[in-house]
């Protein structure tokens, strides 16, 4: 499942405060940009995978994220200089994730329960609002934008509330 590109509108924020990702995951963001480091740990985090320096079109990198960021992730990656080629392994990186991605649904003014289903619809991460309340702490809440303002005795809509 492709995320909206709302979901990736603040990656660069400074706000974000984003943590670096671990191992293989840290020298594909050096070489191909975080965007691409986070799309091949939802796709092979905790996998042992083959990378050739050319991977070919039925490639699981190339069919998870294309062929430019295959060929990118091969040249980076793919053999040593005598052709042979390891397994990567990969980790799974799934603290960092959490982290750089609910701090970055956060200030795109997503809610604490919008971040939780977004986690674990979208990106496959368990979550919950206690979680995303500890990682996002400093980050402006995603307050009432957009939204009627309450007042006492009155719900959104303006009707009358019981008490």
């Amino acid at each position: 499942m492709s995320k909206p590109d709302e979901l990736t509108a603040f990656f660069d924020d400074p706000r974000v405060k984003r943590q670096p990702l671990p191992g293989a995951l840290g020298q594909i963001e050096v070489h191909c940009g975080y965007l691409a480091a986070e799309a091949f740990a939802l796709a092979f985090g905790g996998q042992e995978i083959y990378i050739p320096s050319t991977p070919s079109r039925d490639h699981p990198v190339t069919r998870a994220l294309g062929m430019a960021a295959a060929r990118e992730i091969g040249a980076a990656l793919g053999p040593d200089e005598f052709g042979s080629a390891a397994a990567l392994s990969v980790p799974l990186g799934e603290t960092e994730l959490k982290w750089n991605i609910a701090r970055r649904l956060r200030l795109g003014g997503r809610t604490r329960n919008e971040i939780v289903l977004l986690m674990r619809d979208v990106y496959g991460f368990p979550i919950t609002v206690a979680r995303v309340g500890e990682l996002c702490r400093d980050l402006p809440s995603a307050g009432r934008a957009g939204r009627a303002p309450l007042r006492h005795g009155r719900s959104a809509t303006g009707k009358g509330v019981k008490r």
